[in-house]
This record gives structure tokens, C-alpha cells and sequence, in this order.
């Protein structure tokens, strides 16, 4: 069952990053994630980038309080 969510993750990065943002080679994609985010989804992200041979950082943003 893990299996398939991590195939899932790689198929939606895979499409976000290729089809929805058009990742060219040679471009610098900044990945924002919460410390709560599904690291599977972010893996799948810079796979994808890197597939692309575009470069990636991966910047941990804190969570925020509601006020």
C-alpha cells in the first residue's frame, strides 16, 4: 500500500513540475515545506526536478500560529 502512494506522488510531481510549472533544464526550483509536510511528496518533487536537470533547494519553513 506505501508503494502505491509513493507512485502516486511521483506521478503528480512528475506532472506538476513538467506539465503545470514547465521546468526547463538548467532552471533553480525552491521546494517549501512545513516540518508536518509528507516527505514522500517532497522526494517525489525533486526527483522530478532532477529528471528535468533542473536544480532544487529545499527550505523547511516554520509552522505559523493562527494570529
Amino acid at each position: 500500500m506505501e508503494d502505491n502512494r509513493m507512485i502516486e506522488c511521483i506521478e503528480r510531481a512528475d506532472y506538476l513540475m513538467g506539465n503545470l510549472m514547465g521546468v526547463k533544464a538548467g532552471e533553480e526550483v525552491l521546494i517549501v515545506i512545513d516540518p508536518q509536510t509528507d516527505m514522500r511528496m517532497a522526494n517525489a518533487t525533486t526527483g522530478a526536478v532532477s529528471r528535468l536537470v533542473a536544480e532544487y533547494g529545499i527550505y523547511i519553513m516554520p509552522i505559523r500560529g493562527k494570529g
